[in-house]
């Protein structure tokens, strides 16, 4: 069971538009202002330097669409917006650097706090309209969305004077109560299918028939490209990412005895296992001792290990698992074998997080963190399936923005 496409195509457009708009308009505004402030400013950009501010603003634009495309909180969408820009023109100072035109810093401060200033106000205007959600669970839905206090849900069987009654089919209220008088007021509304996915997004493993197996099929061009990109990004990072996995191997020798490296064997792509690298963060293991969730190990944790933990800095080792071809930058966390076997019998439709590499990072990690039960490992499913079903360069984009956010918060390292 599934929402029906042109609803959250709808959805979609309607979000994406706006994004787009606001950002395309900063975009253009910005451009105008360094047109007529290099006459001023005597800076001769010349056609690098112009082919460069274009592409900036370009992905700039792209970016902020994005970010409001994809699900995120009020609060997290304004922090991925400052995120996004400072990237955006952080490369473009370096750029105007390697190609040696003198633009002050100045006017790229001031285009980077009027931009920030546009597309703040644009996303905490979209993450403050209100939605109407129908559905058999609508209630739930809401409780959920209403938690975060970023969202508000109008639900009610008529909300004019039961506000916390719901409604469970949608064609016995198209034409009074809640529908009615929300597209009164011009209020959106949404299948709940549609809203779980859009402002969550997960997918609930219990909505899903053995139907929708095709919604799982990543697409070939950009698995392509992804693999381009994971090589591309392994190598430029190279002269950063060695030096300093030297000082955490030497700082791991010192803080206790034992292998720098931990090794272990993980489910990989259509289930196929592989031998995985880690910084060992933990004191040496104990022989045939059984699999365990990563929050039952915290007793053995070393010094240095809670902190390569807690901002990720473990995982490096795991680029040469990526140059191998075992796994991608982002994508659905490997598993452990154990753990594998036993959640393929116990959770319907767990190997579909297998129809695509895993990654050092993911979806399921920004969105959660680190499954501490079964019951947590079926709510990171939907996570994962909802990566899967969507995967493409924006979304990987917006989960790199995110792991830098859990990089300097320490959010899911447990």
């Amino acid at each position: 069971m599934h929402a029906p496409k042109n609803v959250t195509v709808s959805l979609c457009h309607a979000v994406l538009r706006a994004g787009w708009a606001a950002s395309v308009l900063v975009a253009s505004v910005l451009l105008l202002a360094l047109f007529f402030a290099k006459e001023r400013l005597s800076v001769a950009l010349g056609l690098w330097g112009w082919l460069g501010v274009s592409v900036a603003l370009l992905f700039f634009a792209l970016g902020i669409g994005w970010i409001v495309l994809h699900p995120a909180s009020r609060r997290e969408r304004l922090l991925l917006v400052m995120l996004h820009t400072s990237l955006v023109f952080g490369g473009l100072y370096l750029f105007f650097r390697l190609i040696e035109v003198a633009l002050p810093i100045s006017v790229l401060a001031v285009a980077y706090g009027w931009s920030l200033l546009w597309v703040f106000g644009v996303v905490y205007w979209i993450s403050s309209r209100p939605w109407c959600v129908f559905g058999t669970d609508a209630p739930a839905l809401a409780e959920m969305l209403l938690e975060s206090k970023d969202f508000r849900v109008a639900w009610g069987r008529d909300c004019s004077d039961q506000p916390a009654a719901y409604f469970s089919e949608f064609k016995s209220f198209t034409s009074e109560g809640t529908l009615r008088s929300c597209a009164e007021l011009g209020i959106p509304i949404y299948h709940l299918w549609v809203a779980y996915e859009a402002f969550l997004g997960r997918i609930p493993v219990q909505w899903l028939s053995k139907r929708v197996a095709l919604l799982f099929e990543p697409p070939a061009f950009y698995m392509g490209i992804k693999r381009i990109l994971d090589i591309f990004f392994v190598l430029v990072s190279a002269p950063l990412v060695l030096p300093l996995g030297l000082l955490v191997a030497l700082l791991i020798k010192l803080d206790s005895p034992g292998p720098v490296l931990f090794v272990q064997t993980r489910v990989g792509k259509d289930g196929r296992p592989f031998l995985i690298y880690k910084f060992r963060t933990m004191l040496v293991d104990v022989k045939g001792e059984a699999a365990k969730f990563a929050t039952e190990e915290g007793d053995r944790m070393t010094r240095i290990g809670r902190i390569l933990r807690k901002f990720r800095i473990d995982e490096v080792p795991q680029f040469w698992n990526v140059l191998k071809g075992e796994m991608s930058l982002i994508g659905p966390r490997p598993e452990l074998v154990p753990f594998a076997q036993r959640f393929n019998k116990t959770i319907p439709y767990y190997f579909y997080r297998h129809r695509v590499r895993p990654g050092i990072t993911g979806w399921a990690q920004v969105m959660q963190g680190y499954a501490a039960s079964e019951e947590e490992t079926r709510a990171k499913l939907e996570f994962d399936l909802f990566y899967v079903k969507n995967i493409s360069f924006s979304l990987d984009y917006l989960i790199f923005l995110k792991t830098i956010k859990t990089v300097l918060t320490g959010f899911g390292a447990k």
